[in-house]
């Protein structure tokens, strides 16, 4: 009985070259999409610092009374989400035009 490394020989001692990469001009795109994958990957986008966004003072009141409303019932208070409230600005805006 043969063993699972001799039954996978050839994934295990597949040819380096492939016909595929026989021209020039196959193995400089090959490299070039090899090499930006490497740096797409080892190199991440860096999340951009997100601002406060500014709340009105009616806002956070509102905001205040909703949240002592939910712990006098026994739940917990919400948090506010800097992206949820650009959005919402955002939408309130555009529908607004």
């Amino acid at each position: 009985m043969r063993s699972i490394f001799q039954r996978s020989r050839f994934v295990l001692s597949f040819p380096f070259r492939l016909s595929v990469f026989r021209s020039r001009s196959s193995r400089v795109l090959a490299l070039l999409v090899s090499l930006s994958l490497f740096i797409c990957l080892a190199f991440p986008p860096r999340k951009q610092a997100q601002s406060q966004p500014v709340l009105y003072s009616y806002e956070y009141e509102l905001f205040g009374l909703i949240n002592d409303y939910r712990v006098q019932n026994g739940l917990s208070p919400l948090q506010g989400s800097n992206s949820l409230i650009i959005a919402a600005k955002w939408m309130s805006m555009d529908m607004a035009q």
